[in-house]
């Protein structure tokens, strides 16, 4: 529906972002397609283009010092995968090549 509007008003619908909104709000046609609500919920979105309401992503990876079970020490914390779940723990891959157990008496206590 915008791709059209955009087509109609001979702008890309690169045009309708930003200071371009102005032409989507005068868009009665569209209005009419869509209803007010949406079009005022389109509006809104157009008015600040590239803006992502989610938090930054931060991307997964094993610590790059352990490479085998032999590198794990007691007390160290890893980033991980959880594989599996059951009712007395969770499997968890760090990277070893080899699940580990964490059982189900390690969680953390909620306060």
């Amino acid at each position: 529906m915008l791709e059209k509007l955009a087509a109609q008003l001979g702008v890309g619908t690169a045009g309708l972002l930003g200071a371009g909104v102005k032409l989507v709000r005068g868009a009665r046609e569209l209005e009419a397609e869509i209803g007010t609500f949406t079009l005022a919920d389109i509006i809104a979105e157009l008015e600040k283009p590239g803006r992502d309401p989610r938090a930054g992503f931060v991307s997964f990876s094993f610590r790059p010092d352990i490479h085998a079970v032999a590198d794990l020490q007691p007390g160290m914390v890893c980033p991980g995968i959880v594989t599996n779940v059951t009712n007395f723990g969770a499997f968890v891959d760090i990277g070893v090549h080899q699940d580990g157990l964490v059982h189900i008496s390690q969680r953390p206590i909620a306060s």
